[in-house]
């Protein structure tokens, strides 16, 4: 059987086509993978914690007061484990906590101001979109409100 040059060139076009699909398939698969968690929270007001509806560890979360004046983010710190559940009650030691606006460490008693809302947004999956949800206090720093009080 002889094959002639238009064939060679359509056996090998059929064969790059096979080739590039495997590849598309595989970088989809993957791009899915990376993504597979996503950064969803909610507030337990029972037990005044910020938790994460996939689980993981929390290790970007920033608390910003909607009257502008307090903005705090909390970093996992290197070769810590954290938290999935993170408390605002007492003081977690896996995590940096900054005071963005002056840029300072706070070390001890992080406490939410009184009568104040915020607006909390979790950055652990740098490549899922952030979630965010609304906190309110009473006249002693105590979350009595959340927009979110458990996952979808």
């Amino acid at each position: 059987m002889e094959i002639n040059g238009f064939q060679l060139i359509n056996n090998n076009l059929q064969i790059m086509k096979k080739i590039f699909l495997k590849y598309c398939v595989i970088v989809i698969c993957a791009l899915g993978l990376g993504s597979c968690f996503g950064n969803s929270i909610y507030f337990d007001l029972e037990k005044q914690t910020i938790c994460s509806c996939n689980k993981q560890t929390i290790s970007i979360l920033s608390i910003d007061a909607i009257n502008k004046q307090y903005y705090y983010r909390f970093t996992l710190k290197q070769n810590k484990n954290g938290t999935n559940c993170l408390s605002f009650q007492t003081v977690n030691n896996d995590y940096f906590i900054e005071n963005v606006w002056n840029h300072t460490a706070i070390t001890q008693d992080f406490k939410l101001q009184p009568n104040t809302e915020y607006e909390i947004t979790n950055n652990t999956f740098g490549d899922a979109a952030g979630d965010h949800l609304t906190i309110r206090t009473n006249n002693k720093g105590i979350v009595v409100y959340t927009d979110k009080t458990g996952c979808k």
